[in-house]
């Protein structure tokens, strides 16, 4: 195990196991949910052996890796004993003091968004391979296509079109399996709730109803908001499902009455309203980047290593994603100039202090 020596000392920093909620990671940082903040040993985190820093955020032990974050976050898991995006979870009147308290806490701008930033972060990032393999694969199509002489009706072209829409025509799918593990779930039910939006009986079919109430017709593929306003909603009736149902019959009766639900809700309501939603979060922000950006440009790129120390990038991920979705491409794009800017930085440094130890943490 190459990171045990680190995952032990960095789960002596936070406290424990009890004292963990759930562990996920992003890009280059192992995020630990604390159930405790007040506890963690910031220093000894820093000193844990192949961390590149630590910090404490949004209620989070944030332990820079670097790019093998991945490796370490497994390990960690191992180490621990934690499931995949699991911690430890506390009976229903601690939970609820702890969900107390932690509104609380954050009941400030900057908290909300630092908590959407965490919640959005453990959602999207396990999904983010899936879009870059998709835009990287239709990327090659059209090259092949365009410069190759690769007819668009060949078997090879349909193949690489098919993975491309895979990547975003089961968007829900992803999501829904993501968020409903983020929200204590089981993660299959949130999938199931995504697969039916995107169903060809449900998504773009017209004239439907349900118990003769009228079902809005709209198209649920590469949609964001719809499955996230559902899995939600099926928080909520899980919970109170888990209330009333006896355990004996909790295996079958719960998903089923849950599904029975939600999907009515989702489909008459919640998706059509979801929807309404991510396109004018699509428009807001198109507008905003064609009006103005010479303005929010550069100043939303000078603050962008903020937000990512503070984990407030995160927050914006959904509207990249919605805009990748419903436009084929993304307005935002003040985080890729940041990110020029300073791995240009990072590389000037790195040869000028080439040799020193120093220069591999400057380009995490």
């Amino acid at each position: 195990m190459k990171y045990q020596a680190m995952s032990e000392t960095v789960l002596k920093a936070v406290g424990g196991k009890e004292n963990i909620t759930s562990v996920t990671h992003c890009a280059t940082r192992l995020r630990i949910d604390a159930r405790d903040t007040s506890i963690i040993d910031l220093q000894l985190a820093k000193s844990a052996d192949q961390a590149l820093g630590a910090v404490v955020s949004g209620g989070q032990l944030q332990v820079i890796i670097g790019p093998n974050v991945t490796e370490a976050y497994n390990d960690f898991l191992d180490f621990a004993g934690i499931e995949v995006g699991g911690g430890t979870v506390a009976d229903d009147a601690q939970t609820a003091k702890d969900l107390a308290e932690g509104i609380k806490s954050g009941n400030t701008a900057m908290g909300l968004i630092e908590k959407f930033g965490n919640v959005s972060a453990q959602v999207f990032m396990p999904i983010v391979p899936a879009l870059i393999v998709g835009g990287l694969i239709l990327s090659i199509k059209n090259l092949l296509v365009n410069y190759c002489g690769l007819s668009t009706d060949s078997g090879t072209a349909q193949v690489l079109l098919a993975i491309f829409s895979a990547s975003f025509s089961f968007l829900p799918v992803y999501l829904g399996y993501q968020l409903a593990a983020v929200m204590k779930m089981q993660p299959i039910m949130g999938a199931l709730l995504g697969a039916i939006m995107i169903s060809s009986s449900i998504s773009g079919a017209e004239g439907l109803d349900f118990l003769g109430i009228p079902i809005p017709t709209n198209d649920y593929s590469s949609t964001v908001v719809p499955i996230v306003l559902g899995v939600v909603f099926m928080y909520f009736v899980d919970r109170g499902l888990q209330k009333i149902i006896p355990d004996v019959t909790k295996l079958f009766l719960k998903p089923l009455l849950t599904m029975i639900i939600v999907v009515p809700v989702e489909l008459i309501i919640l998706g059509p309203a979801g929807s309404m939603m991510g396109y004018a979060l699509s428009d807001a922000v198109t507008w905003l980047m064609d009006n103005v950006a010479f303005i929010a440009t550069p100043i939303l790129a000078a603050l962008n290593p903020y937000f990512v120390m503070l984990g407030l990038d995160k927050a914006y991920i959904a509207i990249e994603v919605t805009s990748l979705a419903q436009l084929g491409w993304a307005p935002i794009i003040f985080g890729f100039i940041s990110n020029l800017c300073i791995g240009g930085t990072s590389l000037a440094l790195a040869t000028a202090m080439k040799g020193n130890k120093i220069a591999s943490k400057m380009l995490v």
